[in-house]
C-alpha cells in the first residue's frame, strides 16, 4: 500500500494505521499510526480499536482496508461516522477456508461500498462469495517501469559470486506449495535439461512463515531434485537485498512461474510476472488464477494449460531457443500499461466516486 499512499496524499490528508516500523517508509505528510503485528489476534483487535479512535479524531471522508483481513476494522471505523469504505482483495482473502474467517471477515467484505479486486479472477471469486457485481472494481497492482540497467561487469560479478554459470531460469517469491517449484523440478526440469544441458533453476525467496495458507516448500524442492538427479542444476539464493534482486533479474534468461491451483489457496494476480515484463524478461507460467491477467501471451510470455508439464518444458525450451520470443521491448511495453502512475490515476478515480456517493 506504499505506492497507493503516495497517490492518495495528492488528493488530501491521509491517516495510515500500519504495522510497527512502517512509518519509516511512509510518504512525507501522511499521519502514521503504528501497532504491533504479532500475535495476529492482538493485531486484529488493536486495528479495530485504534481504527475507531483514528476515525473519530481524523474525521476522514473514506476508509480503505488493504486486504480482507482488515475488513472488520474498516467496517467499525466507517460505521461510527456513516462513512463509505472500500476493501482491497487479493484472492486468498476471499477463499481462505477457516470457518471463523468465513463467518466474521467475509460479511464485512460484502458490506463494503466498494471491493477492489486485483484481477478478473479475484473478482470472480468475490462474486462467487456473494459480493455484488456493482460493488466490484478491478484494479491491477502497479509496477515500477523506470529501472536502471546494471553494467555487464556487475552482472558477471553477481553470476560468479553465486556460482551461476549457465542458462538461468529464475523464480522469485516466497516458497509455498502453491508456487509449484517441487512439481516443476520433478516433472519439467529434467526435460528442459535434455535440450538445454547448462540450464540452472535460480530460486530467490524463502519459505513463507507468516501468511494465510503458509507452508514449507524448500525441503520438497530439494527432495524432488535428489530424486530426479538434478540437484546440481538448482541454486537457492534466499531472500536478496533489492540491489542483488535487480541483478538476478538482469542476469537471467527466463522467468518460470509453474503456479498450482490449490483449493483454498489461490494466486490472485501474479505480480512477479509483471516485474519480469518490466525488465524485458519473458514468463512461462501455467494458466492458473489471476496469472492470466499478468502474462500477455506472445508479448510478455507463454501461458501453458494447467498441469501440462511436458508443455511447460517445451515452452521453456522454445523460448530459450528464440523460436517464440519477441524483442524484450515488447514485454516492457506491456508492463507500461501497469505502471504505478496508471494505478494511481485509477485509484483516485475510484476514491473520488466513493466520496461523492457517500
Amino acid at each position: 500500500m506504499l505506492e497507493a499512499s503516495r497517490y492518495l496524499l495528492t488528493a488530501g490528508d491521509l491517516a495510515v494505521l500500519a504495522p510497527q516500523g512502517a512509518g519509516e517508509q511512509a510518504p512525507a505528510g501522511a499521519q502514521v499510526h503504528e501497532l504491533a503485528s504479532n500475535p495476529t489476534w492482538r493485531m486484529l483487535l488493536g486495528t479495530a480499536w485504534r481504527g475507531r479512535q483514528i476515525s473519530r479524531a481524523f474525521m476522514p471522508d473514506l476508509v480503505l482496508a488493504s486486504s480482507g483481513l482488515m475488513a472488520p476494522a474498516a467496517y467499525i471505523a466507517a460505521r461510527q461516522r456513516k462513512l463509505p469504505y472500500a476493501i482491497f482483495v487479493h484472492g486468498l482473502d476471499i477463499v481462505y477456508p477457516h470457518p471463523v474467517y468465513q463467518r466474521l471477515f467475509l460479511p464485512a467484505i460484502r458490506r463494503a461500498n466498494q471491493v477492489i479486486a486485483n484481477s478478473s479472477y479475484t473478482a470472480e471469486l468475490a462474486r462467487a462469495k456473494g459480493i455484488s457485481g456493482d460493488r466490484l472494481q478491478i484494479l491491477h497492482p502497479g509496477v515500477q517501469t523506470r529501472l536502471d540497467a546494471a553494467s555487464a561487469e556487475e552482472i558477471e560479478q553477481f553470476r560468479r559470486k553465486n556460482d551461476l554459470d549457465g542458462t538461468l531460469l529464475l523464480s522469485v517469491g516466497r516458497l509455498t506449495p502453491r508456487k509449484g517449484l517441487a512439481e516443476f523440478v520433478d516433472r519439467s526440469l529434467p526435460g528442459i535439461l535434455e535440450a538445454v544441458p547448462d540450464a540452472l533453476l535460480v530460486i530467490v525467496g524463502e519459505d513463507a512463515t507468516q501468511a494465510l495458507g503458509q507452508g514449507v516448500a524448500r525441503d520438497a524442492i530439494i527432495a524432488a531434485a535428489r530424486r530426479r538427479g538434478v540437484s546440481d542444476h538448482i541454486r537457492f539464493l534466499g531472500k536478496l537485498p533489492e540491489a542483488s534482486l535487480q541483478l538476478a533479474w538482469q542476469a537471467s534468461q527466463l522467468h518460470v512461474f509453474p503456479i498450482r491451483a490449490i483449493p483454498g489457496d489461490v494466486e490472485g494476480f501474479g505480480m512477479v510476472a509483471m516485474e519480469a515484463a518490466a525488465r524485458g524478461l519473458w514468463t512461462i507460467a501455467f494458466s492458473v488464477g489471476g496469472v492470466v491477467d499478468a502474462v500477455s501471451p506472445g508479448q510478455s510470455g507463454v501461458l501453458v494449460a494447467q498441469n501440462d508439464y511436458e508443455g511447460f518444458s517445451r515452452a521453456v525450451v522454445e523460448a530459450l531457443s528464440g523460436e517464440n520470443v519477441k524483442h524484450p521491448e515488447q514485454a516492457r511495453q506491456y508492463a507500461q500499461g501497469f505502471d504505478w502512475s496508471r494505478y494511481g490515476e485509477r485509484l483516485l478515480e475510484i476514491c473520488r466516486g466513493l466520496s461523492a456517493a457517500g
